[in-house]
């Protein structure tokens, strides 16, 4: 955001329980960063310009992606055992924490799962 004069980013505050906040308007580098110490995700909002939006996702694991043009994704080698597996996505409803499906991994053994994201809008 470095030299750009931005208004109000952040969701009113509830309405983003991962991270609510406010940055006043300002020229240059704002003097206190924000930190995102909290899973979920963040929508980020101009009080100026209405059409202007953005995400942040803010995840509590280091076994994270972003996908490709086709929608599909890797991981770095994650330990064996039981996880959740969250599908984000900028269309699903607003306040949506993405879809979660259980995944078991095993010992070496490769595992696909498909997730359609039947509730984006687009």
């Amino acid at each position: 955001m470095t030299g750009h004069k931005w208004g109000s980013l952040g969701w009113p505050s509830g309405l983003s329980p991962a991270k609510p906040f406010e940055i006043k308007l300002y020229a240059g580098t704002p003097a206190n960063p924000v930190v995102f110490d909290r899973a979920g995700v963040v929508l980020l909002g101009c009080n100026i310009h209405d059409h202007m939006v953005g995400w942040i996702v803010v995840a509590d694991t280091p076994y994270h992606g972003l996908t490709d043009p086709k929608g599909t994704t890797r991981l770095a080698p994650v330990p064996a055992g039981a996880y959740a597996l969250v599908v984000w996505h900028p269309d699903l409803p607003v306040g949506s924490n993405g879809v979660r499906r259980a995944v078991t991994l095993r010992d070496g053994a490769p595992v696909v799962v498909d997730v359609v994201l039947a509730e984006v809008g687009r």
